[in-house]
Order: structure tokens, then C-alpha cells, then sequence
């Protein structure tokens, strides 16, 4: 049984060239220090605090997230990174994206959940 995500071809696209744009040593996998770009940060935001046409971009949860972005980027690691080798090997890589991509559509409770986990850093909940 395979267990990775399915994505359409504009998805798989998109994790292909976001790849190539992030593994910029070439090594065929993605460090940390090659997530901490405004790119990936995006993403991260687009998740955690997606824009609404009442709220912009801006309020209180927005401030929030430029502060905690260290720690949304240290909790996909933990998440992604199944083998523990501190790196993001393809399919890791592609399942992170796919993953945040399905939160950031379903908006609600898949962001609140992941928003949260954001903000429980010793992992206790």
C-alpha cells in the first residue's frame, strides 16, 4: 500500500521546482538552514494565518507568526523528517508540502490544529 499523498499534475509540479529552487547545494536533500527562506516562510504563513478578506494580512495572529517562524520551521522538521537524519529527502519533502498545501485549502480546523501545535513547543498536547 502507498502511502504518499496524491497530488494532481500542478501539485507535483510545484513540489518539483520549490525542490530544485530549495536543495541549493544539490545534495537531494533539504537542510533546515535551506527551509529558512521567505519562500517556504510563505507557505508557512499561508497556513498558519491565511488571509481573509475581512482581516488583509495583518492582526493579531499575523504578529504572532513572524514571531514564531523559528518554531513552525523547527516543527515541520520534527514532523518531516521521518528517518531523523535532519535533513528533508524527496518524498519527506514532497509529503511536508502536499501536507501544508491540504491545510492551507481546508482552512478551519486543519490550520487551527497545525497553528497550535506551532504554539506547544515542548510537544506535551
Amino acid at each position: 500500500e502507498d502511502k504518499q499523498p496524491k497530488a494532481d499534475d500542478k501539485q507535483e509540479a510545484w513540489v518539483h521546482n520549490l525542490w530544485q529552487r530549495l536543495d541549493r547545494d544539490g545534495s537531494m536533500s533539504i537542510t533546515r538552514s535551506e527551509l529558512e527562506c521567505e519562500e517556504f516562510y510563505s507557505i508557512l504563513r499561508n497556513v498558519i494565518s491565511p488571509p481573509s478578506a475581512n482581516q488583509g494580512t495583518g492582526g493579531a495572529m499575523n504578529g504572532r507568526t513572524q514571531l514564531n517562524m523559528r518554531e513552525a520551521l523547527d516543527f515541520c522538521m520534527r514532523k518531516a523528517d521521518q528517518n531523523s537524519d535532519k535533513s528533508l529527502g524527496f518524498s519527506e519533502f514532497r509529503s511536508l508540502l502536499l501536507y501544508l498545501s491540504d491545510a492551507a485549502q481546508a482552512g478551519g480546523q486543519s490550520s487551527a490544529l497545525l497553528a497550535f501545535s506551532l504554539f506547544d513547543l515542548d510537544a506535551s498536547l
